[in-house]
């Protein structure tokens, strides 16, 4: 995040997800359930939807995998009084 050119924040955040091992019937199953959702989406999988069933293990805030750390970055707001606690 940046003020006239002045870097305010910068942060990262990993997410570590562990696909099952699918069946090719599992694939179909799971492209059936996800509909145009799988092909709108990077990875064709959406974490907040069927694409849960994908993964055996998620080491990870949501939104981190949804792309924005919002923790991180609320933490910097509170830290300069931009929100509450």
């Amino acid at each position: 995040m940046a003020l006239d050119g002045t870097l305010l924040y910068e942060g990262a955040a990993v997410a570590e997800l562990r696909m099952r091992e699918l069946r090719p019937a599992e694939i179909e199953r799971y492209l059936d359930l996800a509909g145009e959702d799988a092909l709108a989406s990077v990875g064709c999988y959406r974490i907040e939807g069927v694409g849960r069933l994908l993964f055996d293990e998620v080491e990870a805030d949501q939104a981190v995998i949804l792309g924005l750390p919002i923790a991180g970055l609320l933490r910097y707001f509170r830290s300069v009084g931009l929100v509450g606690p």
